[in-house]
């Protein structure tokens, strides 16, 4: 008995919504989120449809930074990361520190 008073008084606020809904007074509201999200959804297609860092002239290639303290080697990619320099045998990639050209 208990469950069929909580669900009339659930539906009752479903109609009691939908009835303010079709009145008009949630129209404003639901035109100005639909309007904002559209908005920064055209924001973020425009930055995505861009294209590619080749096409925007931006250089897209790795470049390798050497840590002046350990020699070790690194490939750094603009906007994504670093990563260890390796050699042919799978370890990383190192000279003497004594070596290393300072910038």
């Amino acid at each position: 008995m208990n469950q069929k008073i909580e669900h009339d008084a659930d539906w009752d606020e479903v109609e009691k919504f939908d009835r303010a809904f079709r009145k008009g007074s949630m129209w404003p509201t639901f035109w100005t989120a639909f309007g904002i999200a559209f908005f920064f959804g055209m924001l973020v297609l425009g930055e995505y449809m861009k294209g590619p860092p080749q096409i925007r002239g931006e250089d897209d290639l790795p470049r390798i930074f050497a840590d002046p303290t350990t020699g070790c080697q690194y490939l750094v990619y603009a906007h994504r990361g670093i990563t260890p320099r390796l050699g042919a045998d799978g370890e990383p990639l190192c000279v003497a520190a004594s070596k290393v050209v300072k910038p």
